[in-house]
């Protein structure tokens, strides 16, 4: 691995791992992730204040940082904006952006998480909940030797298993999709979108083969402890027993989607009461790898 020295500042700090570590660490509860935070968190904030500082001070408000691009198997210079934010903090999460790739942050951790899953496990066939996104479109290219299939959900007049103008519609709580069909079921920002979580987490489990893995992410609440329904669907419509919430998809979606759920730490004694063996958050952090964020980002794995 070749090292940039002294990247972005002379900070050297085993929280931080500048020089090209990954930092990878598995949470299952939220007392180990307080923890956790408790021994990392003061350093990598100012750090990224840091950071936030040098963003606003460009005339573009764009700052470029070098750093490794594991998408694109190279160093480059990873553009942070002040897009989706409050003005003033970057949106790490969604705006550490690789510019060979156009993958943020979160989509370039779960791409090579994705490709290293399959490289060690031996997987050849990946089933996502997505299918006219960044991410679906590189890890069609990326992972050739695994069979793909992706889908989205089109809306309530088409019919499970379809293919409209080639996107494929499945419903995540009702998929059409046979019993032990894929190593891997992958999903990125949907189980809070989901009318029925429960469902949706049985149906992923069941379309899951022995030993196969469920990988996602999704808004989660690291201060909840119990998951909070915000909504339900009814014979009416959607009935918003707090604040509507929305997520605004792309183009194949219907225009805003409802937020169902705020998740909490329990998320995973619902995986397990679905029969999942083991379930936990994979948090990561590198500066190296543009992979930053709130002192820790994380996505969720399940295993079978």
């Amino acid at each position: 691995m070749k090292v940039i020295p002294n990247l972005l500042f002379d900070f050297h700090n085993d929280c931080i791992d500048i020089n090209g570590n990954l930092i990878l660490k598995e949470i299952s509860s939220m007392e180990e992730y307080e923890d956790y935070k408790s021994t990392t968190f003061n350093a990598r904030h100012d750090f990224e204040m840091d950071l936030a500082e040098k963003v606003r001070k460009q005339p573009d408000k764009v700052y470029r940082m070098p750093g490794y691009s594991e998408t694109a198997g190279q160093i480059t210079e990873f553009c942070i904006d002040l897009n989706y934010s409050d003005g003033q903090t970057p949106n790490f999460r969604e705006r550490v952006v690789c510019p060979l790739t156009e993958l943020n942050n979160r989509q370039r951790f779960i791409s090579s998480y994705l490709k290293s899953l399959t490289d060690r496990y031996n997987y050849s066939s990946i089933f996502t909940f997505e299918q006219a996104t960044p991410v679906y479109r590189f890890i069609s290219h990326y992972l050739k030797r695994c069979n793909i299939i992706g889908s989205e959900y089109l809306g309530i007049y088409a019919t499970a298993g379809d293919v409209i103008n080639g996107i494929r519609h499945e419903d995540a709580t009702d998929l059409t999709l046979s019993d032990k069909s894929f190593d891997v079921v992958f999903s990125s920002e949907v189980l809070n979108r989901t009318p029925d979580l429960s469902k949706t987490i049985d149906e992923t489990f069941r379309v899951l083969k022995e030993n196969g893995t469920f990988v996602f992410s999704t808004p989660f609440s690291m201060n909840m402890k119990v998951t909070r329904q915000r909504a339900r669907k009814t014979e009416a419509g959607v009935y918003h027993m707090f604040d509507a919430r929305y997520y605004v998809g792309h183009h194949t979606r219907e225009q805003e989607s409802p937020v169902f759920y705020d998740l909490g730490w329990d998320i995973f004694d619902m995986l397990k009461e679905s029969g999942f063996k083991k379930a936990y958050l994979l948090c990561y952090y590198s500066v190296f790898y543009g992979y930053l964020g709130e002192g820790l980002q994380s996505i969720f794995i399940a295993e079978k």
